[in-house]
């Protein structure tokens, strides 16, 4: 008798499966931020807010730092901008050496997938629901709560770096499945399968609150 081996009709995994995976991610180089704008709010001149951009500092190593970040999230999302199974909190906190760390995750087998990593920190919150989220559109609006009014009074609760909210994606993914298992990989839509991660960003530059009091 001839002995027939059926190619598996989904090579890469079923589409939708989940499997383990260990996404990296890192933080830029560290940055100096520069004014760029300052505005009254609401017409009164008694009160500004200062802007900064943040521009490359100089060539410096952060040889052997560590990073704390709180308070991640995880987003997939399929290449019509649709979820990819559900939002999820990954991990109240990491430790990234040199601004850069593993990340073990689920993920669903999938071509063509945004992946986004979300970091709020200790102190942000968001104004809607991060679980409720359900398109790429849906996180991308999401409002950041970070300022607080005392008796007429605004304070940024971010006093500190690891309070300072991240964000960042990576377009094109493929999420594999290994082996037939549980387990699978992370490919990159780049010409060579680069996978050196997700590049996150802040969120929020410095900002300044000034009020002018009139004590006369």
């Amino acid at each position: 008798c001839v002995r027939e081996e059926l190619l598996s009709p989904y090579p890469n995994g079923e589409e939708g499966k989940r499997v383990k995976v260990e996404l990296s991610f890192k933080i830029p180089p560290a940055i100096t931020p520069q004014q760029v704008q300052s505005r009254g709010v609401s017409g009164n001149t008694d009160f500004s807010i200062e802007f900064f951009n943040e521009e490359e500092a100089n060539a410096k190593t952060r040889s052997e730092s560590v990073t704390k970040l709180y308070n991640l999230w995880l987003f997939q999302f399929k290449p019509n901008g649709d979820i990819h199974g559900s939002p999820q909190q990954v991990s109240d906190q990491v430790n990234m050496v040199n601004d850069m760390t593993l990340l073990n995750a689920t993920l669903r087998v999938g071509d063509n997938q945004t992946i986004y990593i979300v970091v709020l920190g200790k102190q942000v919150t968001t104004i809607s629901d991060l679980t409720q989220v359900r398109t790429i559109t849906d996180l991308e609006n999401i409002q950041l709560d970070y300022i607080d009014n005392k008796n007429g009074l605004y304070y940024s609760r971010i006093t500190n770096e690891s309070e300072v909210p991240y964000a960042g994606n990576a377009t094109g993914v493929s999420i594999r499945e290994v082996d037939d298992s549980e387990n699978g990989e992370i490919v990159y839509g780049t010409p060579d399968g680069f996978s050196g991660g997700i590049e996150v960003k802040r969120l929020v530059s410095r900002i300044m609150l000034k009020h002018k009091f009139d004590l006369t």
